[in-house]
């Protein structure tokens, strides 16, 4: 490890040691390295894929079934994925009572799976619940797991309705609630982490320069550059597994 890169993560530790009120906002780059690909990355699901047909909110109105479609894919991907050194140690950074809140873009669950108990806000949904569009009853992902064994596309057993989880499409707009809890405790944050995410997509990306205004820290974990490095107090490029567990060893 090059001692640039070990100067940046001795300045990073000092940084959530000296903390009380640590927020984390997490991108796909914390999942990858549980076998979950990003989406947006060359060989990911958006190249098989279509986002606008097969993502897009005012498609599956029309046409539910190529949302399933993808859907059957992310679930194969999700569903044996397992948290990885870098969700355990938010858990432990939780445990050492200096993390107050997460916010990610995943939908893959896996901050919950790690045992995460910090209010998680997830800005593009939750993939652990479903909704019909028709009659707004809810239903566990279990339940719908289960009709995906026996049909293509799952249907409301109320009203035979379109069903989909709760997972923001593209040309649906963001959990208002869950947006606003997330600016909240960013602003009362002392110390902001990014891990793993590119920071391209708006309004998430704005998130660590309202935590630097607010006062906060702010550290940028991820492999590559951010459209937000300029914002950021301390830079580590590298693989989230193996720099997190060294961020919490305090």
């Amino acid at each position: 490890m090059s001692k640039p890169k070990m100067k940046n993560i001795k300045k990073a530790k000092n940084i959530i040691k000296n903390s009380e009120n640590v927020v984390v906002f997490t991108g796909s780059g914390i999942s990858t390295e549980s076998g979950i690909p990003d989406f947006r990355s060359p060989g990911g699901l958006w190249e098989k894929y279509d986002p606008y047909v097969y993502a897009n909110y005012d498609m599956f109105l029309k046409d539910p079934e190529k949302y399933w479609e993808l859907e059957r894919e992310v679930t194969k991907m999700v569903e044996p994925a397992l948290p990885n050194p870098a969700h355990k140690a938010l858990v432990t950074l939780e445990q050492k009572g200096k993390l107050k809140g997460i916010i990610t873009q995943n939908i893959d669950m896996l901050h919950q799976k790690a045992g995460s108990e910090v209010p998680i806000y997830e800005l593009h949904g939750s993939a652990m619940t479903a909704t019909c569009v028709d009659c707004e009853t809810k239903f566990k992902r279990e339940e719908i797991l289960e009709q995906l064994e026996e049909r293509k596309t799952p249907v409301c057993s109320e009203c035979d309705g379109r069903v989909k989880f709760d997972v923001i499409l593209f040309h649906e707009a963001l959990p208002m609630h869950t947006l606003m809890g997330a600016q909240e405790i960013t602003t009362d944050s002392d110390c902001f982490l990014v891990i793993g995410s590119s920071l391209v997509v708006s309004p998430a990306n704005q998130l660590p320069i309202l935590a630097k205004q607010s006062g906060a820290k702010v550290i940028i974990l991820n492999l590559e550059e951010t459209q937000m490095d300029e914002v950021a107090d301390v830079i580590i490029h590298g693989k989230a597994g193996e720099i997190m567990p060294k961020l919490v060893n305090f």
